[in-house]
């Protein structure tokens, strides 16, 4: 298999996720500066981000499983919507499973604090190119559909 068609279609999808691991990735590091600017960081560096990295990819799977990527944003509907917010639940569980068996656990405010911002943000990213879609490819007002 050569290289160009194992990517040939996937394009958009491969945005979204890289999008998403962005996302995901400015939430992890707002979450340690801010620990650190408020002096309430009791949890060495390395189990902050390997919490962070736990949750980051046991989401990310999730959202690849529930099949979140298989739609492009224009094309997003409700059931889009809610099977993003689905596997983040479902991949948040696995997270804390996960850290919980290797006994890396820093503290649970890390999962109220970065899934739901993420999800908030991949959410409204999806929302907002929806209406710039919309609004860019509206079609001109003709004296025909002003009188209907």
């Amino acid at each position: 298999m050569k290289f160009k068609q194992f990517f040939a279609g996937k394009f958009r999808r491969i945005i979204l996720w890289v999008f998403d691991c962005y996302i995901f990735c400015v939430a992890a590091c707002a979450y340690y500066v801010t620990l650190n600017l408020t002096g309430t960081n009791n949890a060495e560096p390395g189990r902050i981000f390997a919490n962070a990295a736990i949750i980051i990819g046991a989401v990310l799977i999730a959202r690849l499983a529930f099949g979140v990527y298989n739609s492009v944003w224009r094309y997003t509907r409700t059931l889009s919507y809610l099977k993003l917010i689905l596997a983040d639940v479902i991949g948040t569980i696995a997270a804390v499973a996960v850290i919980y068996i290797a006994k890396l656990d820093v503290g649970f405010e890390i999962f109220l604090i970065l899934v739901p911002i993420n999800c908030i943000a991949s959410l409204t990213s999806r929302y907002c190119y929806r209406l710039y879609y919309k609004y860019m490819h509206k079609a001109p007002v003709t004296e025909n559909r002003m009188l209907n």
